[in-house]
């Protein structure tokens, strides 16, 4: 007893047996052209989705004229032999091709010489049935490279001149491809997966073009929805690589970015020179790198800085003032408060003259810089003091000599 096998061809009523179809995009994916004046919708011949394109001219659906050929040439395809098998063809929901050629250019072994795999240019394809696809088994062996599709005649030459419908060009080569890898752009190879490469180098390789994907879209999203809450939240990696997670409103909590070393959280930017590293060690986190590195914060209204707790640099900590330094103190023409002014002034407001009290260091905190210049200030003029009663001590002591000489 025995079992007949039917083959089960890809058609519009059959959608088996593409998922080998190595020109699944193919717009994309190699380098596609067509000639003549009758052309198709390029992408939609090889999306996977068997709706078909009709040929036309400038938009008025119609069939190639006599001598004029529609041409759809793929080039670029990979360097992969036949082996066992493979199979070609076209489908369509109407008005299927009656005079069509299809050929392929072996460049297997350099041959590097184009072969007919089918070939109805004179000959009609139906005789008294109308048939709206077409499948075969290369007939003869090959690594072909380019591809080339001519179509001469529609089915029905009552229908729009002759226009030729097309759902999806195939080209099934089970050893060139992996199941459907060409229609959702991904490729498993030695257990890695690579999307948009043939030659994943990780376990997940992603890989784009700039030009195909519209700049600041995401290329990756992974989105967090809720069935009872009008909102969302998502992280998001974009073009150039940036790396962001957003909140319901759309608003960057973290923000990781290659151009310029920034990091923002929650709208804050953190600007990391290069050389620095970042360690963090329980709840302490230390800034290091070479004379060059830098660590900078901004918000929206210019630089400033807030930190909660304690603040330790090792080695060094610059800080650029625009206030005057204060060397004026040693001038000629400055003037020193008499001491007597300065015990009144100190009695009556409890702190030196230019440093400010103790309510406002407590309600605006104490700004770096100028603390820095009021104290320098106050150190000078304290010098002054010291060196103005030195002479003071030595001129008493000498009245006392000269006294005691008497």
């Amino acid at each position: 007893m025995g079992f007949k096998v039917v083959a089960q061809i890809p058609s519009n009523t059959n959608a088996v047996g593409f998922e080998y179809n190595l020109l699944f995009n193919a717009m994309s994916k190699y380098t596609v052209t067509q000639t003549g004046s009758a052309l198709f919708d390029g992408n939609m011949v090889f999306d996977g989705k068997l709706e078909p394109s009709y040929s036309a001219i400038n938009g008025a659906l119609s069939g190639p004229p006599s001598g004029t050929p529609t041409v759809i040439l793929i080039e670029g395809l990979p360097t992969v032999h036949t082996q066992a098998g493979a199979w070609i063809g076209w489908t369509t929901r109407y008005c299927g091709a009656k005079h069509f050629k299809i050929e392929g250019f072996d460049a297997y072994a350099n041959v590097n010489v184009w072969k007919t795999l089918a070939d109805y240019s004179v000959a009609n394809y139906y005789t008294t049935t109308v048939v709206n696809s077409y499948n075969v088994k290369v007939p003869v062996s090959g690594a072909f490279t380019k591809l080339r599709f001519t179509f001469y005649a529609g089915n029905d030459p009552a229908q729009y001149d002759g226009m030729i419908g097309i759902s999806e060009l195939h080209f099934i080569h089970p050893e060139a491809t992996t199941p459907y890898a060409n229609l959702i752009g991904m490729n498993n190879k030695n257990g890695k997966i690579g999307i948009g490469t043939d030659n994943p180098q990780t376990m997940l390789h992603l890989r784009y073009s700039y030009n195909d994907i519209t700049p600041h879209l995401p290329i990756i999203r992974f989105e967090e929805t809720y069935s009872t809450r009008p909102y969302r939240r998502y992280i998001d990696i974009t073009g150039g690589f940036s790396f962001d997670v957003k909140n319901e409103s759309n608003t960057n909590l973290l923000s990781i970015s290659p151009y310029g070393f920034d990091l923002k959280l929650g709208g804050t930017n953190f600007h990391l020179g290069e050389g620095n590293s970042i360690i963090d060690e329980g709840k302490s986190i230390y800034f290091s790198g070479g004379a060059a590195s830098s660590f900078t914060f901004r918000n929206d209204n210019g630089n400033s800085t807030i930190i909660c707790g304690s603040l330790w640099a090792k080695d060094e900590v610059v800080v650029q003032t625009s206030n005057p330094w204060p060397d004026y103190v040693f001038a000629p023409e400055y003037k020193l408060m008499p001491l007597k002014e300065l015990e009144i002034f100190i009695k009556n407001n409890k702190h030196l003259p230019g440093v400010h009290s103790a309510n406002k260091i407590k309600e605006e905190g104490v700004k770096l810089s100028e603390n820095i210049v009021i104290l320098l200030q106050k150190i000078e003029g304290l010098t002054l003091y010291t060196i103005k009663q030195q002479e003071e001590i030595d001129n008493l002591k000498s009245q006392m000599k000269s006294f005691n000489n008497k």
